[in-house]
């Protein structure tokens, strides 16, 4: 399957701002408990949040560049990878992509 069917893809465009705020606001609060190590220097929290960041932008970049309809099921398959596309909204996806998307391994952190 290389494209989703069109009531899928409505859906997905309906619900991208929510799955990309969902997670802005996982890496905003990382980079929150970073910045809050004490045990850490002022250098190292820098350190800390700019390897966060470039680490979680991979991740956006995975789930959200090249946000296309032909393109939708690595999309799909990433967001349900990393736990950004849960079962709610699975649910709202046609059987056919379900199938191929219910399968993927379910990971929040890096």
């Amino acid at each position: 399957m290389d494209r989703i069917p069109e009531t899928d893809w409505e859906y997905l465009r309906k619900i991208q701002d929510e799955l990309l705020e969902k997670l802005s606001k996982r890496i905003n609060d990382k980079v929150r408990e970073a910045l809050a190590d004490t045990a850490a220097s002022e250098y190292e929290r820098r350190g800390n949040v700019n390897g966060l960041v470039h680490d979680w932008d991979k991740v956006v970049a995975e789930c959200f560049n090249g946000w296309s309809r032909s393109n939708a099921v690595w999309s799909l398959l990433a967001l349900r990878h990393w736990g950004l596309l849960t079962d709610d909204p699975l649910r709202n996806l046609t059987e056919e992509t379900q199938r191929i998307v219910g399968k993927a391994v379910v990971k929040t952190e890096l």
